[in-house]
């Protein structure tokens, strides 16, 4: 259940939910410890027209695509949050500009 209700079922990634309680503690510490942090959107442009040309088995793959490349790109401790549809969220400790 705990697992259910922390990460995305598809993707594997921390869910919208649980996500946004990590990055407000984090905004938080930032702000209390004067650390760097760097929070990135990213959004999968084009997934409806995936979706409507090949359907949504496709769509569903370019997600769960897109998902492991982002988990492969973060570093320990680091977060990768998928908000929903074709929008993610990353949370990067001690990053600066990228």
């Amino acid at each position: 259940m705990h697992y259910y209700a922390t990460f995305d079922e598809m993707t594997g990634l921390v869910n919208r939910h649980t996500g946004l309680l990590m990055l407000a503690t984090e905004l938080g510490r930032t702000d209390r410890d004067h650390l760097p942090l760097s929070v990135c959107f990213v959004d999968l442009d084009g997934l409806r027209t995936i979706n409507d040309r090949f359907g949504h088995h496709e769509g569903d793959w370019m997600i769960k695509l897109l998902a492991g490349i982002l988990l492969d790109c973060v570093r320990s401790g680091d977060v990768a949050i998928r908000l929903g549809g074709d929008e993610f969220l990353l949370v990067l400790h001690g990053c600066t500009e990228l």
